[in-house]
C-alpha cells in the first residue's frame, strides 16, 4: 500500500470515526431529553394537585419534531395520570399545532378524552382557521390514525366537543356559537346508536367554554332554552354541560339550580323521558353536587334531598364521579351522601353499571 493509500484511508476513517461519535452524542443526547420529558412528567404523580402539575410540566416541554409528542404520549395517558391526563393531553395538542401545524394530527390520540385534538382545534381557532376547516379536523384526525377501530362512534363525537371549544373562543354567547355549529356541520352525520349527533356535540363545547364559575344559574338555563326552540336537544346539551361549574361555586347556587329544576318540570314534564330539558337539568345537579364532592365542599341538604327525590339524579351522580375520577370506590362514596336509600341503591348500582360501559366505549382504559 502506498504512502497516498495510507494517509487516505487514515483520513477515512477518522472521518468515520467524527460520525460515528457524533450520532452517538445526538442519540445520547437525545434519551437525555426523552428521559427529562417523561421524569418530570411522572412526577405530577405524587403532586397534590397532578391536574395542574400535567397541564404546567406539558406547557415546559421543549419539543423540536413531531417525534417527541410520540415519546411522551404513554407517560400522559397512563392509567395512574387518571381523567387529569385530559388537560395535559389539550395542552400537548395546542403546542403541537402551534409548532408543526397540520403535521401535529400525525401523533394525535384518543386517550384522555380526545384531549389532544381538543387542543389542536383551540389552536386552530386561535390561529383565525376559518371554522368550516376546524369541522373537518376530527374527519382528518380519523383519517390519518392507524387503528381506525377505536374511533368508536362515542369518541368521535367526544372529538367533536373540541370543535365546539373551538367555535366558542369566537362567539359572544352561547346562542350565537350554537348557531355557527349548525352552520358548520350541517351535512356531519356523525351518530351514535343510531341518532344524528354531530351538532349537538359541537353544541356541548360551546356551552363547555362559555359558562364557567362566574356565570350566572339563571342566565344560562334561559340561554339553553332558547337555543332549543328548534331542536330540543340543544336546549338539553345546553343544560347538562353549562350549569355545573356556575351551581358549583357555591351551596347557595347549587340551591338555586336544584330549585330551578324543579320548576323546569312545570314547563317540561316527565324528567323520565330523554327528551326532557327537566332531565337534562337533573344531570347538572347530579354533576355539582360531585363536583362539590370531588372538591371536598359540603352539599346542602336541600340539593341533596332534590337529587335524591328526581329520577336521573342520583344515577347520573355515579356517571360524573366515574367521568371524574375513574374510581369505582370514589363513586360509591358520593353515591353514600343520598339521604334514601333508594337513591343510594339507585346510584351504586349504576356504578357498576356505567363503569362497564364507559370502558367498552373507550373512555376508560384498563
Amino acid at each position: 500500500m502506498s504512502k497516498l493509500e495510507v494517509a487516505i484511508l487514515s483520513v477515512l476513517i477518522v472521518l468515520i470515526g467524527a460520525i460515528v461519535s457524533f450520532n452517538l452524542t445526538s442519540k445520547d443526547e437525545i434519551n437525555i431529553v426523552k428521559s427529562v420529558n417523561i421524569s418530570a412528567i411522572n412526577k405530577c404523580n405524587s403532586s397534590e394537585n397532578i391536574y395542574i402539575c400535567l397541564g404546567e410540566t406539558i406547557s415546559d416541554l421543549n419539543l423540536k419534531n413531531p417525534s417527541d409528542v410520540k415519546d411522551i404520549i404513554e407517560s400522559i395517558k397512563a392509567e395512574k395520570m387518571g381523567s387529569s391526563c385530559y388537560l395535559g393531553a389539550e395542552i400537548l395538542g395546542r403546542k403541537s399545532y402551534q409548532l408543526f401545524g397540520e403535521k401535529a394530527l400525525e401523533v394525535g390520540f384518543l386517550d384522555c378524552e380526545t384531549g389532544f385534538y381538543h387542543g389542536y382545534m383551540l389552536a386552530q381557532s386561535e390561529d383565525n382557521i376559518d371554522y368550516n376547516k376546524i369541522a373537518l379536523s376530527c374527519s382528518d384526525a380519523k383519517d390519518i390514525f392507524k387503528n381506525k377501530v377505536e374511533w368508536t362512534p362515542s369518541m368521535m363525537l367526544t372529538c367533536i366537543v373540541g370543535i365546539g371549544r373551538a367555535v366558542a373562543l369566537g362567539s359572544g354567547s352561547i346562542v350565537e356559537g350554537s348557531k355557527i355549529c349548525e352552520e358548520i356541520l350541517a351535512t356531519d352525520y356523525s351518530e351514535e346508536k343510531g341518532i344524528r349527533k354531530a351538532i349537538d356535540f359541537c353544541v356541548r363545547g360551546v356551552v363547555n367554554d362559555k359558562t364557567d364559575f362566574s356565570s350566572s344559574v339563571t342566565d344560562v338555563i334561559e340561554q339553553c332554552v332558547e337555543i332549543g326552540v328548534n331542536v330540543i336537544s340543544r336546549t338539553n346539551n345546553c343544560m347538562a354541560i353549562g350549569l355545573r361549574e356556575p351551581a358549583a361555586v357555591s351551596e347557595e347556587n347549587t340551591d338555586i339550580l336544584a330549585i330551578a329544576c324543579q320548576k323546569l318540570e312545570k314547563r317540561f314534564p316527565n324528567p323520565e323521558s330523554d327528551s326532557s330539558p327537566t332531565r337534562y337539568c337533573y344531570y347538572a345537579l347530579s354533576d355539582t353536587i360531585g363536583e362539590r364532592f370531588n372538591a371536598n365542599l359540603s352539599n346542602s341538604k336541600t340539593s341533596i334531598e332534590i337529587c335524591g327525590n328526581s329520577s336521573p339524579c342520583p344515577g347520573h351522580l355515579a356517571k360524573y364521579m366515574l367521568n371524574a375520577t375513574w374510581s369505582n370506590e370514589r363513586a360509591l362514596s358520593a353515591c353514600n351522601i343520598l339521604l334514601t336509600q333508594s337513591a343510594v341503591k339507585n346510584c351504586s348500582e349504576s356504578v357498576e353499571f356505567l363503569a362497564k360501559a364507559l370502558k367498552e366505549q373507550g373512555h376508560i382504559r384498563n
